[in-house]
């Protein structure tokens, strides 16, 4: 899929950075939306089939693998566990960056080698945002996923906290965002049925005066 065949508002990272527009990778968001994956849980199964062999030949000849397996578990959970903390840790921090969503990115770089089918399959996007009230924005994404579409609203103010001493961790709260778009909607939905509700009883009210 090449540039022009794109929806509106979607880009991929190869066109931006030429473009000029540059960003670091959300790996905090991503890392902590993603969890655990089917890649652990699969790995976490065959290390338990490996375990219960116990004491016997097979086990033995498979000690490498065991070891291999337990090292990239301990990897994987340590890994998750320290951006949930380093998440929790920045979000504590005031005041926050303001940003509005800028257009969705399909991240293409990281899989620039790959077959063009496989890439497709692997694809990561997320939403890019850009920083308010500056001459010189900065751009920070989203959480990255594979999911075909992309929730997506121009102007969509977020909250970006930036870690002081490294600027490629930072996160974006999307979630309260959200939550607090969603719960404004059924308020103006509300005023806007009492708007022409107040509307329709003017207009019943003049047309009775003329006919009275």
């Amino acid at each position: 899929m090449g540039d022009a065949d794109l929806p509106d508002n979607v880009y991929y990272q190869s066109y931006l950075k030429k473009a000029g527009i540059r960003f670091h990778y959300n790996v905090v968001d991503s890392t902590v939306k993603k969890g655990f994956g089917l890649s652990f849980y699969l790995c976490a199964l065959i290390f338990i089939v490996l375990c219960l062999f116990g004491q016997s030949a097979a086990f033995t000849a498979l000690l490498p693998l065991t070891v291999l397996l337990c090292a990239y578990l301990a990897y994987y959970a340590g890994r998750y566990f320290y951006f949930c903390r380093l998440r929790t840790r920045l979000r504590a921090q005031e005041p926050p960056i303001l940003a509005q969503a800028y257009a969705v990115v399909l991240l293409d770089r990281e899989y620039v080698m790959m077959p063009a089918a496989l890439r497709q399959v692997k694809l990561r996007r997320a939403v890019i945002y850009k920083e308010c009230g500056t001459a010189k924005p900065r751009f920070f994404l989203g959480a990255a996923q594979r999911r075909a579409q992309q929730c997506f609203m121009p102007g969509f103010t977020v909250r970006v906290f930036t870690d002081k001493r490294n600027p490629r961790y930072y996160s974006v709260d999307e979630d309260s965002a959200a939550v607090t778009q969603e719960a404004r909607a059924p308020l103006l939905n509300a005023l806007n049925l009492n708007g022409s509700l107040h509307t329709d009883a003017r207009v019943q009210d003049s047309e009775q005066r003329r006919c009275g």
